[in-house]
């Protein structure tokens, strides 16, 4: 689905039908869930805020401007929330057990270790300042490119650049210096 056909679901939706909201809903829950829980560590916290957010979007839809996508504007919503919710609960973030899809010809030795890079790596990002985890979620999570980053967040993209190098290297820093475990 691209730009258009996401503008043409809020449309339906402000015009009265629900339905159209309702696939938005089912087509960047996982996205939006994923962020916030990126960002969160936690599964309740992340899911509070992705419901959160959809509330938020919905409540707010008659201000979603078509010129940009659907998928910038309800990840700033959740982006945002999550910053928000972890600023509200300090440093009491778990250090959630991330799942990862595993091939299924793996050896259990390469799932064991495929689950510990992933808890270092979920571990050194609820140690970082948000604004800095954001990026590193934004970019190698959500696979979202520096414009649309830009777009979410509402910054230039050169501060994007640069806040995503700072992001990687302090984020390299933890994982090599082994500040990650908590």
């Amino acid at each position: 689905m691209n730009k258009n056909e996401d503008a043409k679901l809020v449309m339906i939706t402000l015009e009265g039908d629900l339905n159209g909201f309702e696939v938005l809903v089912s087509k960047y829950e996982g996205p939006v869930f994923n962020a916030a829980y990126r960002i969160l560590g936690d599964y309740e916290q992340a899911r509070d805020a992705a419901q959160t957010a959809f509330i938020k979007a919905f409540k707010q839809l008659k201000n979603y401007n078509s010129e940009y996508k659907f998928f910038s504007w309800i990840y700033r919503i959740t982006i945002n929330e999550s910053i928000n919710l972890a600023k509200r609960q300090g440093n009491r973030r778990s250090k959630a057990d991330m799942p990862i899809a595993v091939a299924p010809t793996q050896s259990p030795e390469d799932k064991l270790r495929r689950n510990e890079i992933n808890r270092c790596i979920q571990d050194a990002l609820n140690q970082m300042d948000p604004k800095y985890r954001v990026m590193i979620v934004l970019k190698h999570v959500a696979e979202c490119s520096y414009r649309e980053i830009s777009q979410v967040l509402d910054l230039p993209e050169k501060v994007v650049k640069s806040r995503l190098f700072r992001a990687r290297k302090v984020m390299r820093k933890m994982l090599l210096r082994g500040d990650h475990s908590g």
